[in-house]
């Protein structure tokens, strides 16, 4: 599903050259999980931002779906990332189905990505993502980019559910409410920015 091969990416400005990724290669085959870690500045979010599409790499090739991809142009990347899912026409996707799909989520521990495992793990099904990021804001672009279904917060998607570049399934086996709290002293005086603020949570 994705392959790179030597895949290298240098940032240079007029006085500086700094080389973010040198010599990568990488193969994640459909349905295998891999977790990219490793300390600050050594290239995590360079790779993930080749990989979503959002940066060209300097030089090798990646592929996915066996489709060249890594040195498209940005109106071909866009083309990529507006291809539709088979189930965006389901009027209704049962959970196991759902399950089967090539998965993109948040990492462990975030409170969506522990709703959906739950609900999951109620009908005895689990998903095995192929990449988790902290980012709910990239793994939205990178479903914008056909690579794969999320689970995200309305928040995070809204932008690109209005613009049409991605869809809402309909999975009536899961359906996930996140309750919210704000405490604050009822006898303190409220700035006009904070009446504001509860005013946008109550909404």
């Amino acid at each position: 599903m994705i392959r790179i091969e030597h895949l290298s990416k240098v940032f240079r400005t007029e006085e500086v050259e700094t080389t973010a990724l040198n010599d990568v290669s990488l193969h994640v085959k459909q349905g295998e999980f891999v977790a990219i870690m490793g300390p600050s500045g050594c290239g995590k979010s360079t790779l993930l931002n080749i990989i979503g599409l959002l940066d060209n790499p300097t030089s090798g090739n990646y592929y996915f779906n066996g489709q060249e991809v890594g040195h498209l142009k940005e109106k071909q990347r866009t083309q990529v990332r507006t291809a539709d899912h088979p189930l965006a026409d389901r009027a209704e996707v049962p959970l196991d189905v759902l399950a089967q799909q090539e998965f993109l989520l948040t990492e462990r521990g975030m409170s969506y990505r522990d709703a959906l495992d739950q609900r999951l793990a109620a009908r005895g099904l689990s998903i095995h993502p192929y990449i988790e990021l902290g980012s709910a804001s990239l793994l939205c672009q990178m479903v914008e980019r056909g690579m794969g279904l999320s689970f995200l917060p309305e928040y995070i998607v809204r932008p690109a559910l209005s613009a049409g570049r991605i869809a809402r399934l309909n999975v009536p086996d899961c359906t996930v409410t996140m309750h919210r709290q704000l405490f604050y002293h009822k006898d303190k005086w409220l700035t006009p920015q904070m009446k504001a603020f509860i005013e946008l949570v109550n909404q």
